[in-house]
């Protein structure tokens, strides 16, 4: 192609086409390595959760309080993450959703 040249949509076509076994070439080789290298790739997982508290918004009169004032959200929310991570809660997690297969099978959970 030469520069400043006006091509017609024809002229760019037939350049496409007698070139078209480089372009054929050239898509699979690209999508044959992007699918071996995101194959081999480790999966990643990353999950959050944000836990909101409030206090007590019913008055006493009607219900009686479960929690006492002198036990603080600081102290309650070690409690609630033992709990969360506790093995008895992830091992259905890892199972369902088949995390870490590779390793489950090299060694027990």
């Amino acid at each position: 192609m030469i520069p400043g040249k006006q091509y017609s949509p024809d002229q760019l076509l037939w350049a496409v086409w007698s070139r078209k076994w480089l372009i054929l070439v050239s898509f699979v080789l690209i999508t044959t390595a992007s699918i071996v290298v995101a194959g081999r790739m480790r999966d990643r997982y990353r999950a959050e959760a944000l836990i909101v508290t409030t206090q007590q918004s019913v008055s006493e009169e009607f219900v009686r309080a479960t929690i006492t004032p002198r036990t603080q959200i600081r102290d309650r929310l070690p409690t609630i993450s033992q709990q969360i991570l506790s093995r008895s809660r992830l091992e259905p997690v890892i199972r369902d959703l088949n995390l870490y297969a590779e390793m489950r099978e090299m060694a027990p959970m």
